[in-house]
């Protein structure tokens, strides 16, 4: 089955479908999805109200596709099942950047392909960050820059119970 990007806008969003138009003429075409435009016919603004009262006139069936990808403001891209944005219009380059990293194979500008290639690393690491300069298992990093460490291993651990201490030589001296 090949695959699709869905396009959700409310009326007066046209310019999002240009975008995804205009990314997806980047795609080689035997890797371009098929461009599905899902058009509501109310404004933007009213489109949570408009959520709440099919919810109300027909129960959770009319609302189920828009339960399923998370959809609470429009304009809205769904690649693979997965939201890739919502709620505004991005621009040609971040959508680009946006579905590369869910695995579109677009064309991306020297600058992109850069941060597409490390989040992709980034993706793949053992180790998530709570926040910069302090690693997820909780020891703080010297020199305190922001950079992103993904080679450790458990020698960088410190000892269980606290603070680093100071080891007696071994042997009798």
């Amino acid at each position: 089955m090949r695959e699709e990007v869905r396009v959700y806008v409310a009326r007066g969003q046209e310019e999002a479908v240009e975008v995804v138009r205009r990314v997806l003429e980047r795609v080689r075409p035997e890797h371009r999805p098929k461009l599905k435009v899902v058009r509501v016919k109310v404004r933007a603004g009213d489109f949570p109200w408009y959520l709440e009262y099919l919810e109300e006139l027909f129960g959770g069936i009319a609302t189920a596709e828009y339960r399923r990808y998370g959809i609470r403001s429009l304009p809205a891209v769904v690649y693979k099942g997965k939201t890739v944005i919502q709620g505004r219009v991005p621009s040609q380059e971040e959508l680009a950047f946006l579905l590369a990293c869910e695995g579109l194979r677009v064309r991306l500008s020297r600058s992109l392909k850069y941060l597409s290639l490390r989040a992709q690393r980034d993706a793949c690491a053992p180790w998530r960050l709570s926040s910069p300069g302090v690693d997820n298992r909780g020891h703080q990093r010297g020199g305190g820059d922001n950079s992103v460490l993904l080679d450790m291993d458990d020698g960088d651990l410190p000892p269980r119970g606290g603070e680093a201490q100071a080891h007696a030589p071994r042997g009798g001296a």
